[in-house]
């Protein structure tokens, strides 16, 4: 069986399964108010808009964009937060816990960090109330590598820089969620935490990454729940194409996973 017949058997079977839960029930899942947030890169075709001046800015500023979240009726926002002066801590802070918020950060562990200024970023965020930092590494396998020996200089170059800055989320206690960012299956994710094993380090669960991967995505959720630090939850939808396959996120219910069953 080849990749593309492998999609679509699965995705065959999880649309069976959401034919017993249609678009309706959705809304046992989110409302117009909900605890759920929003992640800056759902806004990236608006904030390419916003820097060629074609709509007001509002993804530019952690705290403007998370006043624009709450506007929308959003719980929170996830967004790259890094080093800001203690006055700006203290405002996003205090706007978060004022209206029942919450926001977490977002940083790039793809190569070699510094550690100093990585530190220095956690105790910014820290103060700024973020809960969590969401950690990705970018190596989309598929789209990126070209030999196998590239993905696998990735992945040693990746997991050593978590690594390094294991003991720093450790020391001001606060989650690192790395994400399956289309690049780790789920045996080389496990493994990798389970040797480095610390309470800090764990997953931002995307429950659609991994489809693209031929990973069944209740099997994705099920492994990487006991690790979760922050999730990214999405609906996701494939048809046919002539050279392979189309993959897409698409509103919630519009899709073919069994979203109220991954939220339980």
């Amino acid at each position: 069986m080849n990749r593309r017949e492998m999609l679509f058997s699965i995705g065959g079977c999880i649309a069976a399964s959401t034919l017993r839960a249609p678009a309706w029930a959705i809304e046992s899942v989110i409302s117009e108010n909900t605890s759920l947030g929003i992640d800056d890169f759902s806004y990236n075709i608006r904030s390419r808009a916003e820097q060629a001046g074609y709509t007001p800015k509002v993804t530019h500023d952690p705290l403007t964009f998370l006043k624009y979240c709450h506007s929308v009726g959003a719980g929170g926002l996830q967004c790259v937060i890094g080093r800001r002066d203690k006055a700006y801590a203290k405002e996003l802070r205090a706007y978060v816990e004022d209206n029942d918020l919450f926001i977490e950060d977002s940083v790039w562990l793809g190569g070699k960090v510094d550690l100093e200024r990585f530190e220095a970023g956690v105790r910014s965020v820290k103060a700024a109330g973020a809960r969590a930092i969401r950690g990705f590494c970018g190596g989309r396998r598929y789209e990126q590598f070209d030999k196998r020996e590239q993905f696998d200089e990735f992945a040693v170059r990746s997991w050593k820089t978590i690594e390094s800055v294991a003991p720093i989320v450790e020391k001001h206690r606060i989650p690192l969620a790395i994400e399956n960012h289309k690049d780790w299956l789920i045996p080389h994710m496990l493994e990798m935490l389970k040797r480095i094993s610390n309470e800090y380090v764990g997953v931002c669960i995307d429950n659609g990454n991994s489809f693209s991967l031929l990973e069944n995505p209740m099997d994705t959720v099920k492994a990487y729940a006991p690790w979760a630090h922050s999730v990214h939850l999405k609906d996701m939808a494939v048809c046919e194409y002539e050279d392979g396959f189309l993959l897409a996120d698409v509103v919630f219910g519009e899709g073919t996973l069994d979203l109220p069953k991954i939220v339980k």
